[in-house]
């Protein structure tokens, strides 16, 4: 990377895909190297870094053993730094499932094998017992065989999303229970949603024909293809915040089922 001075300088940047978002984890930490003066500078601002950032980060040697342990990674796992660096390996704190994931990559056993491959998000052990789930992001540091692992706590994000998929469930089974039929369009994909209520208030086995729309205009009655599909166009085009429609599909006797 060149500053503004026209240094330039040996950085590791390691990115990687916040699961389920549209967004990216990047981190870089420069290597040090300043072609333009012996000053340790680049060492002592990749020390600020690491020692100030709010991201849990940590450096592995090639056995994955924790090398150097920064205040908030510290702080993340409930350990003291001096109980961390030089006397725990990475397999210490990773939960169980994790750990036959990384053992069992196709970098295990390589000098790369301390970088998790292809895993966005781990169970790291706190001292106390209870696991907290993580979004991470590693990369290795050139011509040392060791690496660079930043950890970011989603353990709120995934309590979030553990009651909303409760929430969900829960609203299936009063629907289910009293035989009601929810359909729910993505707009951007026209993909639907189904019940099981829908498919089987139809007379149709559960998943006997895709969740699209393309799937469903064969069923629609003629008469109501031309105000379904102005309805769809209103919806898609977001002229229209609530809406309401009724419509006949054909179920499996070959009757027409008024759909609201």
């Amino acid at each position: 990377i060149m500053d503004r001075h026209g240094g330039v300088h040996t950085t590791v940047i390691t990115a990687a895909l916040v699961p389920r978002t549209e967004n990216m984890m990047i981190t870089g930490m420069d290597l040090g190297g300043h072609p333009r003066t012996a000053d340790p500078v680049p060492e002592r601002l990749f020390r600020t870094m690491f020692e100030r950032s709010g991201v849990g980060t940590i450096v592995l040697d090639k056995d994955t053993c924790i090398v150097l342990a920064n205040p908030a990674f510290c702080q993340l796992v409930g350990y003291a730094r001096e109980d961390v660096e030089g006397k725990m390996a990475l397999f210490d704190i990773v939960g169980e499932e994790d750990t036959t994931r990384l053992v069992a990559s196709p970098r295990a056993g390589h000098s790369d094998r301390c970088i998790p491959p292809d895993i966005h998000e781990l169970q790291l052990k706190h001292r106390e017992g209870a696991y907290r789930t993580v979004l991470v992001v590693a990369g290795a540091m050139p011509g040392t065989g060791w690496c660079v692992l930043s950890a970011v706590d989603n353990t709120p994000g995934k309590m979030v999303e553990r009651h909303l998929q409760e929430n969900e469930c829960r609203l299936q089974i009063v629907l289910e229970s009293a035989n009601e039929s929810l359909w729910e369009l993505d707009l951007t994909t026209l993909r639907l949603e189904l019940s099981r209520s829908f498919y089987t208030g139809l007379g149709y086995a559960p998943g006997q024909f895709d969740a699209t729309c393309h799937s469903l205009m064969p069923l629609l009655h003629p008469e109501d293809e031309e105000p379904v599909t102005r309805a769809l166009g209103r919806a898609r085009e977001r002229s229209v915040e609530r809406g309401k429609i009724e419509f006949r599909l054909r179920a499996a006797d070959a009757t027409w089922r008024w759909m609201l």
